[in-house]
């Protein structure tokens, strides 16, 4: 459904904990705690390996797919077809 929405151009508005589902779906993303924004911009840089953090400040984790690729020296990989490709290349 999301897909659909963001295809036909509209904003989506979304607040999940399942971050493998929000770093594969959206292009921005805004992680906040207690009312203030910990982190914002493109999945690889609010699960990039710099952001943990942060992120963890929120009691979130990053993606497998992105502590996978940090441990592989893979750089930001926070989704699963970013480390796929990445494991190709």
């Amino acid at each position: 459904v999301v897909e659909g929405v963001a295809a036909e151009g509209r904003t989506v508005l979304a607040i999940s904990h399942d971050m493998r589902f929000v770093a594969e779906t959206f292009e921005r993303i805004v992680v906040m705690r207690a009312g203030r924004i910990v982190g914002d911009g493109t999945p690889e840089t609010v699960f990039g390996a710099d952001a943990w953090e942060a992120l963890r400040s929120t009691y979130l984790e990053p993606p497998l797919a992105a502590v996978l690729g940090d441990r592989l020296g893979m750089g930001s990989t926070p989704t699963d077809t970013s480390l796929i490709e990445a494991l190709l290349a």
